[in-house]
């Protein structure tokens, strides 16, 4: 690939991470046009620190310039904004998609679209779908020592029955299983330290990084091949 190919490759990768989980993969189900054209991040704008209110609320920080997801300390503000933590005003005349008119109606998860329903708003992946159908927990209160353990890298307890990612607790088996993986790239992502902002999107979402040409898969960089020169 050409450097001039490259550079806009990048600035595309650079538009789409800012807006991704916005238009993600729904136009085959017709849902895209469903919803608000806005971002659903509130950001709490003050020269005065509130992390405890954004930890508590999934929100950004602007004193600090840190946001929060499940509990986690995300310092990366585009791979806070991808992440798109929070539900999306949906019009359900608007939807195409019969599993996504079943699952608006019953909030429920589209597997077809990967698009999750909570009280007529709409949440992009399954990660932020069983976050929000899940239950803060104040991990240094709670009584069960394995629940303690599980939070940090996201477990299942069968004393307690229920899953944690983070400081949100999970009843349903299935859906918390569904979320464990992208909880864990988060992870990883939030504890990336490369100078590539691009990276950490990319490690979260399994995604490429163009300026780097690197590809990510569950954690680990693979290069990629050079393209021969026309």
């Amino acid at each position: 690939m050409r450097r001039d190919q490259l550079q806009v490759a990048g600035l595309l990768f650079a538009i789409l991470a800012a807006t991704a989980v916005l238009v993600h993969w729904r136009v085959r189900s017709g849902t895209v046009d469903a919803l608000w054209a806005t971002h659903a991040t509130e950001t709490l704008d003050s020269s005065t620190c509130f992390c405890e209110k954004a930890k508590a609320l999934g929100r950004w920080c602007a004193a600090c310039q840190v946001g929060y997801v499940a509990g986690l300390r995300i310092q990366s503000r585009l791979l806070f904004d991808t992440l798109d933590n929070h539900g999306h005003d949906v019009d359900g005349s608007a939807i195409s998609c019969s599993s996504c008119k079943r699952a608006l109606a019953a909030d429920g998860f589209c597997q077809a679209c990967g698009m999750g329903f909570i009280h007529n708003q709409g949440y992009f992946s399954p990660l932020t779908y069983w976050l929000a159908k899940g239950k803060a927990i104040e991990i240094s209160t709670t009584t069960c020592r394995t629940c303690r353990e599980d939070a940090a890298t996201g477990g299942w307890c069968e004393a307690c029955q229920r899953g944690m990612l983070g400081g949100v607790a999970i009843s349903d088996r299935a859906g918390f299983e569904q979320a464990l993986p992208a909880f864990r790239r988060l992870k990883l992502a939030t504890s990336y330290t490369g100078p590539c902002r691009f990276c950490a999107v990319a490690l979260y979402s399994n995604g490429m990084c163009p300026f780097c040409r690197l590809t990510y898969q569950d954690g680990t960089a693979t290069p990629l091949p050079s393209s021969p020169r026309p």
